[in-house]
Formats: C-alpha cells, structure tokens, sequence
C-alpha cells in the first residue's frame, strides 16, 4: 500500500541493512552528535505531541528525560502518551498553557540544565497537496506562532535552562510560506530550513522540512 501510494515500487534503498542506516542508529563517530546532559539534565517538551514520536524518539537511542512535558489536544493521542509514559505531565492546548504552569512543572526537576522542545505544527494550510491551501490564513496555520509564545513563556519560566527547538512542516508548502515560518521562529532563535527525507533512513517518502 504504502509503494502503490507513493509511486515508489522498486526495492527501497538504503533499508535496514545499508551502512548509513547503521550508522545513523549506532551514531558512530563520523556522525555529528552533540553530547547531552545526563538524565537528570533533559526535559523534553513535545508540543503539539500526537502519540508521543520525539519521546520515542529519544527511547529508541536511549536517552531518558529527566523530565518529560507532553502538550495535545487530541484525546485519544494524549491516552496513547498516558498510557506508555506515565511519569509526564500533560496540558491539552498549546496555547493554553500558562507561564506559571510550566514553572512549576520546571521546578520538579531542579537539575535540568537543556530544553528540547519538538514541535509538528498542524500542515493543512501548508500542504502543496491541499487544494484549497490558504497558508497563514488557514487558522489550522496558528500553530506556528503558537509555538514561538510556548517557547517565550519557557524561557521565562526557565531562564536558567538552555532551551533548544525543533519544528517540523511539510516540504510541499511554497517558498513564501516556508520563509513567512522562518520568519516566525526567527522571533526565538537563528533559524534556518533543513529538507530531509524520512526514505533515507527507512521504507517510507516522508519529504519534510525542518
């Protein structure tokens, strides 16, 4: 299903037996990997979270947050969270969580030195496959500067934490609309646009921009 769906019926290269493939999960040395703090250092914000992929994510090359911050307003995704990890904290709508919510949920853990916060905004009004995109007129587009306020008020309420971000949107969106987001994520940090395709390390197209 997933070839006939993405016009792609050859044999996937590289798959789970080429070397880049190995190299990426055992990050080997010739890779760039920066060093973490320990557990006791990390928390982790999934924001707009579904079922939990940048948690899973850090399980996988085995590295457990110290803290870990769960924001989704998808009840059924939030159980599917709940029910794996059930050491986190939840929050339903990003733009519903307070200064003083996160500051005390921060304040459980008073060794966190570094913030990941992991973001997959809602893409419908992006998506070059959506006939009637409208960009950022769609209000599904919201997400965006709805993650610059959550990531403003986690400073504010961890100034002391090194706090350090990752969004991702679909490749398909115009240019205007791809610098319109650089735009807005430049309020926090220097930011600049990586494309990467999820088909180099595994069986499935997933051309995104992060």
């Amino acid at each position: 299903l997933l070839r006939h769906t993405e016009g792609r019926y050859q044999e996937h290269k590289p798959n789970e037996t080429a070397e880049v493939f190995e190299s990426f999960m055992n990050m080997e040395d010739d890779l760039v990997v920066r060093n973490v703090p320990s557990a006791q250092g990390l928390v982790l914000v999934g924001t707009f979270n579904g079922i939990g992929g940048a948690r899973r994510a850090l399980e996988i090359v085995g590295i457990e947050p110290a803290l870990y911050i769960s924001i989704e307003s998808d009840g059924e995704c939030a159980q599917v969270v709940w029910r794996t990890w059930q050491s986190r904290v939840s929050f339903g709508l990003v733009e519903g969580v307070s200064v003083e919510e996160l500051r005390t949920s921060l304040a459980t853990v008073p060794t966190l030195e570094l913030g990941l916060v992991v973001a997959g905004p809602p893409c419908q009004g992006f998506s070059g496959l959506n006939r009637d995109w409208k960009g950022f007129k769609d209000s599904r587009s919201d997400g965006i500067p709805q993650l610059v306020s959550l990531i403003q008020k986690l400073k504010e309420a961890g100034p002391n934490i090194e706090w350090n971000c990752l969004a991702e949107n679909v490749a398909s969106m115009t240019s205007i609309d791809m610098s319109d987001i650089t735009e807005h994520l430049g309020k926090i940090a220097p930011t600049w646009p990586l494309h990467l395709d999820a088909a180099l390390f595994g069986h499935v197209n997933r051309p995104r921009v992060y």
